[in-house]
């Protein structure tokens, strides 16, 4: 009988050292799993800012990919490659959406041609100073100033003659369009014409006139959330454009 006490009372020691041991041994797998990780989000983050010290646009994307190919994309923090330099040979063309971008400052303001209301045929008079400049890409954001103002059928022909004269300016750039973004339901009721089936169809026509002029689309869905919206419920909150030029940047060097 004393000998059967004494064997259990073994087992329950045993028992409670392996109670304490397996927990510290799942903490330390655990910590060492994330000083690995660590480890690697540094030296992803070296190879970033290696990239960034390459002169020209297109090498630094050709890099990013490699990296991509490397690492994964969902590993490498695009918020870590500065919008400055990724877009410093970019141009934002549009209307009040795309001034917000330099009036963040976001980006400066060299890189952004935009003016509050405009559209497709008024954006004509930018090109005398698009002249001046030298973008390798140029991203087109028309369309929230068009659909209260023209039909589908005339914003289609105004957008496709303003991409005609911009590559007429220049002929190398690359054309990236972006869409117009929904709004508010509150916004709806105070002008019916944004509403989300309008939005869908002259997006729509974006698209067309996207693969016709073979300029690139991008999707902004993954950029779009409802606290992102002003009061007015159009306009959008500065937290907006840092996700939107995070997203173009990760949709650009994806596509690659």
């Amino acid at each position: 009988m004393k000998k059967r006490n004494q064997r259990r009372g073994r087992q329950r020691v045993v028992l409670v050292v392996l109670l304490l041991l397996v927990p510290l041994a799942l903490f330390m797998g655990y910590k060492k799993m994330q000083e690995a990780q660590e480890k690697e989000r540094i030296r992803i983050n070296r190879e970033i800012v290696k990239a960034m010290e390459l002169k020209s646009v297109t090498e630094l994307e050709g890099r990013l990919r490699e990296l991509r190919k490397e690492y994964g994309i969902g590993k490498i923090a695009v918020e870590e490659i500065s919008n400055k330099k990724y877009f410093e040979d970019s141009l934002f063309m549009g209307d009040s959406m795309t001034e917000s971008i330099a009036y963040y400052e976001f980006l400066p303001k060299a890189n952004v041609l935009a003016t509050v209301g405009r559209n497709t045929k008024t954006a004509l008079a930018d090109l005398a100073l698009l002249k001046n400049l030298a973008p390798h890409r140029i991203f087109l954001w028309y369309g929230a100033n068009d659909l209260s103002n023209f039909s589908k059928e005339e914003f289609k022909k105004q957008y496709i003659e303003l991409v005609a004269k911009i590559r007429q300016e220049k002929p190398d750039a690359q054309l990236v369009f972006l869409p117009i973004l929904p709004v508010t339901d509150a916004a709806v009721a105070a002008q019916p014409e944004l509403s989300f089936e309008n939005m869908k169809a002259y997006n729509q026509v974006i698209g067309e006139v996207a693969r016709e002029t073979k300029g690139l689309l991008l999707d902004l869905k993954e950029v779009f959330s409802p606290e992102y919206y002003e009061p007015d419920g159009i306009h959008m909150k500065p937290a907006f454009y840092k996700n939107l030029l995070n997203t173009i940047k990760k949709e650009l060097i994806e596509r690659g």
